[in-house]
């Protein structure tokens, strides 16, 4: 594996309870694939159980130094919505080590932030769930490690403002977006988000 932070990599992470995500997973891996191929020498798809993330996201063996190629290191998480809200427990260790990077008086502040943008870390994510078991907690996971790797440790979102919404309406795509299996709408919102992400790791003016 590849690691996450490293410039040219795209990292997509999933896990899944009744096979949802991980459909999706494989989906926005093969459309990444063909579209980033000139950019991004890594495009890898991994469970999220297979990461020590608080080793990933803060031990960058060097390459914060720069001397890397391609574009900035971007992020991607498909999660499902687990009992009370959760991941399913083979995967909880993501969202427990980064609430504790993020509150561990041992690491600088924002520790994903970065002055140059080809080092920057660029995140997205899209969250599975049922509003037929808790309206409250559908795509909760997702919504957490979103809102803490950007607001709390110093990613960016992935998908710029400008990205979407000329062409399918006036609803933009989102670095962040929820399907809700209960509404049947899971596979249309899925798309709306997977375009705005692949539109936001081609460079501008560099589509093939």
């Amino acid at each position: 594996l590849g690691r996450v932070l490293s410039q040219g990599t795209i990292t997509i992470a999933y896990c899944s309870t009744t096979g949802t995500c991980e459909g999706f997973a494989k989906k926005l891996h093969k459309e990444i694939l063909h579209h980033s191929a000139r950019h991004y020498k890594l495009v890898q798809l991994i469970q999220v159980s297979e990461l020590d993330w608080w080793d990933e996201l803060l031990n960058n063996e060097g390459e914060a130094n720069g001397g890397g190629t391609g574009g900035p290191p971007i992020l991607i998480f498909i999660l499902p919505t687990w009992t009370d809200g959760t991941l399913p427990p083979n995967s909880q260790n993501l969202l427990q080590s980064i609430s504790e990077i993020s509150t561990d008086w041992r690491v600088a502040p924002d520790p994903l932030r970065s002055s140059s943008p080809e080092l920057q870390l660029r995140v997205g994510a899209f969250g599975m769930g049922s509003s037929a078991y808790d309206a409250h907690t559908v795509g909760k996971p997702a919504k957490e490690v979103f809102s803490c790797l950007v607001g709390k440790l110093g990613a960016r979102p992935l998908v710029s403002k400008n990205v979407g919404g000329k062409r399918e309406g006036k609803t933009k795509s989102k670095s962040l977006m929820v399907g809700d299996s209960e509404v049947g709408d899971s596979e249309v919102v899925f798309e709306k988000w997977m375009n705005g992400i692949v539109n936001s790791v081609i460079p501008s003016g560099q589509n093939n």
